[in-house]
């Protein structure tokens, strides 16, 4: 069993939708792995209720952001700003990899 973006599932209230799932998942040699970019410890505890014994791996530093990646943040008036402001970054010209990110699928 994956679960994939761990710190929202144990944040947003979907634990009792998790615990469903994990009831269904009863097979003896069912292995769990979680990911998550962040895991606040309130989380990190919740985690632990469901893997006894977790291995826990850190990719770069817990304690800070990657000096590496190159972050902008823009602010426009409305929502047309916001396809205006890609439009213009895109004429700038943009070097990959560039993620993008937006607030549901429906604004991708």
């Amino acid at each position: 069993l994956v679960v994939d973006e761990a710190d929202k599932l144990f944040d947003d209230g979907f634990v009792t939708q998790l615990d469903e799932i994990l009831a269904a998942c009863s097979h003896r040699k069912l292995q769990k792995a979680l990911f998550s970019a962040t895991i606040p410890p309130a989380v990190e505890q919740l985690a632990k209720t469901i893997m006894p014994n977790p291995v826990h791996v850190t990719v770069g530093s817990k304690v800070g952001a990657n000096t590496k990646i190159n972050q902008k943040l823009i602010y426009v008036g409305a929502e047309d700003g916001k396809i205006l402001a890609i439009r213009q970054l895109t004429l700038k010209g943009l070097t990959p990899p560039v993620l993008v990110f937006v607030q549901s699928i429906d604004r991708a």
